[in-house]
């Protein structure tokens, strides 16, 4: 009888185990789709990642985010389009995967965007699709990275500046030997010091734009 018992209650347990697993995935899931919800197409959204190029960015122009994109919104699905690798668009899921920790901050146009400019955001983008990532950062438009493909997008659709770019030269001072080896790797002994550049962190600092959504973490 004991062993009913025992075996009775193990099954109970095990029901139980399993019921709460599924309401915890129910939760996780049904969060996830309701924190999708709240993006716009427009929105830019910025994370910290690993890696050789996120550490010479970091490093090199002192930033705390390394990476940024800007969502596209698909049948109320949040897409990122990016310049990481090629120009690409990639889920939500995946881009905010690839941060550490899983954290972002999403920031969107303070004066609202109409559903013409979220066309044009869109129609510009998709222009770059397949463009080489440009580890040198230059200015022109035959390969792009990441914060350079989102300010050029607003500012070409719809004429709008995020930010003032600055020069790699206001960079250049705060170098240390580590960044300084890969510039003369990456430009020979003429390193392009008046070469027009827009950091990710310089996107986050934009004035016309206001925190829609935050789980980031300090890195100070």
């Amino acid at each position: 009888m004991s062993c009913i018992i025992s075996i009775g209650r193990k099954e109970k347990m095990k029901k139980i185990f399993i019921g709460v697993a599924l309401l915890a995935g129910f939760v996780a899931i049904t969060g996830f789709a309701n924190n999708q919800q709240r993006y716009q197409t427009g929105d830019i959204i910025f994370q910290t990642t690993k890696g050789k190029i996120a550490l010479v960015t970091s490093t090199a122009t002192m930033s705390r985010f390394t990476h940024v994109g800007m969502i596209i919104m698909k049948k109320n699905k949040p897409y990122v389009i990016e310049a990481s690798g090629p120009v690409r668009i990639n889920s939500f899921r995946r881009f905010i995967n690839r941060g550490i920790g899983k954290k972002f901050v999403v920031l969107r146009y303070k004066n609202g965007l109409n559903k013409k400019q979220k066309r044009k955001l869109i129609r510009e983008a998709r222009r770059h699709i397949g463009k080489k990532y440009d580890s040198k950062f230059k200015w022109d438009d035959k390969k792009l990275y990441c914060s350079e493909l989102v300010f050029k997008v607003y500012k070409k659709a719809l004429g709008i500046e995020l930010n003032k770019p600055e020069k790699i030269g206001d960079y250049y001072s705060s170098w240390n030997p580590i960044i300084s080896r890969y510039a003369k790797k990456k430009y020979g002994k003429r390193i392009p010091l008046n070469e027009k550049i827009i950091t990710p962190e310089r996107l986050y600092d934009s004035k016309p734009l206001n925190t829609v959504y935050s789980n980031y973490f300090k890195l100070n």
